[in-house]
């Protein structure tokens, strides 16, 4: 609880000099302190009302006042009622019954919890009194005012004060990493542009001109007409996610921008309109990336039209009062004299100077861009926010220079002669993703990290450079997300580039998306050629009619492998044998992967050894007419007609193997072809015997098969190894035997053979079937990766489209501008309008957009992480630590913990990993206890198999089981009353599975859950 002693002195001076009547509660409705203008209002002394409880300051309606702060307390909002005191001026005085309005308000910390109590009053003024007052006020403003030179003397003061403000909030404006401009008059003319605003529209001219006049490409968009309203209303207009039309390049082309901005009319000291100003910023990234956040953005858009419809109630508001207004405008008239209008002029002077100041304060140290402002030519750090305290926690940045104290290590950078040249002239100078090697702490270890930044010069009121603005963002994960992703694509490129197939991908519309290094040789056009272009345009009408319909099978879902032949090019045609594997996400066929091998040699040498086997067949068929001719006496056989000597030039100029022999196997003749293939003379042949041209071990099944069957059947035939008589060389053929038989009688004349080489088919088919496993073995490595680099792609999709530095930099700068709108509106009319409510839902919605990146970023490190080494770790110290760092929760929840080792002592693991899932699972059991119970949670391990299984029992809330495919998908909760992410479960799994295990679940509700963790031993 929060007491006037327990304050700075610092602290308690600040609140007392605010400008309106305020008291400042405890939670035990004692008096902490009270503003000078709530003094003067009552007529009371600080001493009499410090410590005081503030119900004996309002007997009168004790019950009312109590009742009203019990309420804020317990509901955590605002709270209006009308209270009466008696005030007297002195003690002197007849004191008098004096009617307050007041408005009582929490003051909530870090982690929601009331710190104290705002209690602000406002004087009811009776319509006589209001006019009693304003007379007085005008008689004193008419007669001669001896401090009238005084006066004017400190509204000169006042107004160089505030054109000093009004110019550094201007720089402040023109160095914002957003698009900023401020429009004057009913045309809309440009008063202020800043560089970011400028850039759309590049080097064209628009300061001083009619936007309608310097950007017509808007003619026919909404903008023209929202500007108009906006200036004749007064009703700021929200805009998301809304595409305007630009032409960027001045070249007659326009864009498709997607922008968020706010359009916030301007007024005059008198609340008339005279301009509007804008605050924008492009996200067209985010529209065309994030389809996810569909939801948010509808939920956002809701919040956005109960903005405006809050937005039309005070107007309707500030209407009724503007009537109020006007009946008293013809006494205000009256009463108006040159010294009222100089007294105004400085109050207004003063007020605008400590909004300027409070504004610039919130800007710089509550903004979540970490920002820093350096001094001198000598950089030293004057001004340094917490966000940018936490890029550098351990090192001591105010009050040293950034170069030769603070930083040392950037002197001999880039860096430094970078930052140094922003401070000489003057220019601001914008960087991304630059290398800069840092430490975080004293002494530590020098990191590589990467950095996006804007220095910005300072200038003083002579326009002089005088100091740095630096606005930084860390975006080394980022950076190291994607250098890894390109390092993967590199190096499927160089394996793919040296297999000798075509490997390729084909999208929905059948157009390349990646081509391996082969396809060149073919197409004679470079793989970077291919992509974008269709498959029809690249092979040719005629190969592309010849595979068509495996495309359209592949699109629809079905894996193919088959054969065809290409004619591609008049003079290039080619066998090949494909593979197409779809790619199929989230249930839908994207595309598909090719994989291509010429078979255009093993093709051809099949077709020439089926033309030998027709005409070795055509060949017998001769024979066997010509053997019908033959004498029907075992003499015949020697004797030749003129047919069968035809028939002999015919065999002898044959390329292939002929051989003739007697029944019994005798050999008789063997062709030239045949004599010079075995390494043979004619007259060996009748010395030997069919058997003797086959190896001994095959000669026992020629003799007890192949004669056999030759004598039974007439015909046999297979593939056999012949031996050379020279070399013993084995000599693969195709053995086609046949009976030559008298046609009339049917008797056995002899055996004859007509065998082809086979060995360069062979040779083939053994080539063949070396590279069919080579590509198996490279379909099994490319499996391997694709798998990877599938498991990478999902978790960096998620992270690059949601979570880039380009998504930080917006809500950040959104929630700098909701912190500058909050501090604008007065306090009475964010509680009287019920606006406090909606200013808490936008911070809430922050804030989740802001865990949601973090959560990513951890899912990307997780997915880094993957190939951690391997040690043991001591589980039941790892168990214990996370204990202790749990102990707060425990001792909060009352909960009782059982450890049970069994025998448990070291796991392979990755300490960090192990640590991050017992944490996960003990705190959840914590988070998601039950209340009508004393939680009580086990943790319990044994060796199972293959396995060490680590289980967390509780007795806590339990899950429904049949919606538990949600409970460790990414963002997946069960249940919603207690704060979290729905990520910490799916890096369980994940951090588990990556290291070849795998989780179970077993729960039932209201009873609670037991969560296995099977770690491989």
């Amino acid at each position: 609880m929060i007491h006037a002693s327990s304050l700075p002195t610092e602290t308690l001076n600040l609140l007392r000099a605010l400008p309106d009547p305020y008291l400042f509660i405890a939670t035990d409705f004692t008096i902490i302190t009270a503003t000078d203008a709530y003094l003067q209002a009552t007529h009371q002394e600080h001493d009499f009302l410090t410590g005081k409880p503030i119900l004996e300051l309002f007997p009168t309606n004790l019950a009312d006042l109590r009742q009203s702060l019990e309420w804020v307390l317990e509901n955590k909002k605002p709270h209006q009622l009308n209270l009466q005191q008696k005030v007297a001026k002195d003690k002197t005085e007849e004191t008098k019954d004096k009617n307050w309005s007041v408005t009582n308000t929490p003051a909530l910390d870090a982690e929601g919890q009331i710190s104290y109590l705002i209690f602000k009053l406002e004087a009811v003024l009776q319509p006589e009194e209001s006019v009693k007052s304003a007379w007085q006020q005008a008689k004193q403003a008419v007669q001669p005012s001896a401090d009238q030179t005084t006066l004017s003397q400190e509204l000169i003061a006042a107004r160089a004060e505030a054109e000093l403000q009004r110019e550094q909030l201007h720089n402040i404006l023109m160095q914002a990493p957003a698009l900023i401009c401020i429009f004057e008059g009913p045309e809309h003319v440009f008063k202020l542009v800043n560089p970011h605003y400028q850039q759309l529209v590049g080097n064209r001219p628009i300061q001083g001109q009619p936007i309608a006049k310097v950007m017509p490409e808007l003619a026919g968009q909404p903008i023209f007409d929202l500007l108009d309203k906006v200036y004749r209303t007064g009703e700021t207009y929200h805009a998301h996610e809304m595409m305007v039309q630009l032409d960027h390049e001045n070249i007659g082309s326009l864009g498709h921008n997607y922008y968020n901005f706010i359009y916030q009319a301007t007024r005059d000291v008198y609340g008339k309109i005279n301009g509007i100003m804008v605050f924008a910023y492009e996200v067209t990234a985010q529209v065309k990336a994030r389809q996810e956040v569909e939801e948010r953005e509808y939920a956002l858009q809701t919040l956005n039209e109960q903005m405006a419809a809050a937005n039309e109630e005070i107007r309707a508001a500030n209407e009724e009062l503007t009537v109020t207004q006007m009946a008293l405008q013809e006494l205000n008239d009256v009463l108006e004299s040159r010294v009222e209008e100089r007294t105004q002029e400085l109050k207004l002077a003063h007020q605008k100077i400590e909004a300027d100041r409070n504004r610039l304060h919130v800007l710089f140290m509550q903004a979540a861009t970490p920002i820093c402002i350096l001094a001198g030519e000598d950089l030293v750090y004057e001004l340094v926010n917490p966000a940018y305290q936490q890029l550098l926690p351990g090192r001591r940045l105010l009050g040293n220079s950034m170069l030769k104290e603070a930083l040392t290590e950037l002197e001999t950078q880039p860096f430094a002669q970078v930052i140094k040249n922003v401070y000489k002239t003057g220019q601001t100078y914008f960087n991304q993703e630059s290398l800069v090697p840092v430490a975080r702490y004293e002494n530590g270890p020098i990191e590589n990290r990467y950095f996006s930044y804007t220095l910005q010069a300072r200038r003083d009121e002579a326009g002089q450079v005088d100091g740095v603005i630096v606005f930084v963002f860390e975006v080394t994960e980022q950076v190291e997300a994607r250098q890894e992703v390109e390092q993967s694509a590199k190096r499927l490129q160089l394996i793919t580039d040296a297999l000798p197939v075509l490997i390729g991908y084909l999208n929905k519309e059948e157009k390349y998306e990646f081509a391996n290094q082969a396809y060149e040789a073919w197409f004679h056009k470079k793989p970077s050629e291919l992509i974008g272009r269709k498959v029809v345009d690249i092979v040719g009408e005629k190969a592309y009619a010849g595979v068509k319909q495996y495309i359209d099978r592949a699109l629809a879902g079905e894996r193919l492998d088959f054969e065809s032949r290409m004619p591609y090019r008049e003079d290039f045609v080619k066998y090949i044998r494909t593979s197409y594997v779809p790619d199929v996400k989230h249930g839908q066929v994207e595309g598909f992967f090719t994989l291509v091998s010429d078979i255009t040699e093993q093709v051809l040498v099949r077709q020439q050894i089926e033309d030998r086997e027709k005409e070795a067949n055509a060949l017998a068929q001769k024979l066997l007419l010509a053997n019908e001719d033959l004498s029907k006496s075992n003499t015949a056989l020697q004797e030749l007609t003129q047919l069968q000597k035809q028939l002999v030039a015919l065999v002898d100029n044959s390329i292939d193997f002929i051989g003739l022999a007697t029944p019994s196997g005798k050999g008789v003749y063997i062709n030239q072809a045949g004599l010079d293939f075995l390494g043979l003379e004619q007259k060996q042949v009748k010395e030997l015997h069919v058997t003797d041209f086959f190896f001994e071990e095959d000669q026992a099944f020629v003799q007890e098969v192949i004669i056999p069957a030759l004598l039974s059947e007439g015909k046999w035939a297979g593939e056999f190894q012949f031996k050379h008589f020279i070399t013993g060389e084995k000599l693969p053929v195709h053995y086609n035997s046949f009976a030559i038989k008298d046609p009339d009688t049917g008797q056995l004349l002899g055996l004859a053979t007509i065998s082809i080489y086979i060995g360069e088919r062979k040779k083939q088919e053994a080539a063949l079937k070396a590279l069919t496993e080579q590509l198996a073995n490279t379909n099994a490595e490319l499996s391997t990766t694709n798998e990877q680099l599938t498991r990478t792609n999902i978790d960096l999709d998620n992270f690059i489209y949601t979570a880039s530095h380009d998504l930080k930099a917006p809500i950040f700068n959104i929630e700098g501008l909701m912190q500058i709108l909050i501090e604008s509106l007065p306090q009475h009319l964010i509680a009287a309008e019920g606006l406090d409510d909606v200013t808490r839902m936008i911070q809430q919605s922050i804030e989740r957009f802001k865990r949601t990146i973090d959560h990513l970023t951890d899912v990307t490190k997780l997915q880094k992480e993957n190939n951690q080494a391997m040690v043991e770790v001591n589980l039941a110290e790892v168990i214990r630590e996370v204990r202790l760092d749990l102990s707060p929760q425990l001792a909060e929840a009352g909960a009782e913990v059982t450890v049970e080792m069994n025998g448990c002592i070291g796991v392979n693991f990755s300490e960090k990993n192990l640590r991050s899932v017992v944490y996960n699972l003990l705190s959840n059991a914590i988070k998601y206890r039950s209340p009508d119970r004393k939680p009580k949670v086990k943790i319990e391990c044994r060796h199972e198999g293959d396995y060490l299984d680590l289980s967390v029992q509780d007795n806590g809330l339990g899950i429904d089981l049949e919606a538990s495919q949600r409970l460790f998908t990414m963002f997946g909760r069960l249940h919603d009353h207690v704060e979290g992410s729905g990520v910490g479960l799916y890096m369980v799994k994940k951090m588990v599975e990556n290291a070849g295990g795998y989780i179970e679940v077993d729960s039932q509700e209201g009873q609670g859950s037991t969560f296995k963790v099977h770690l491989k031993r």
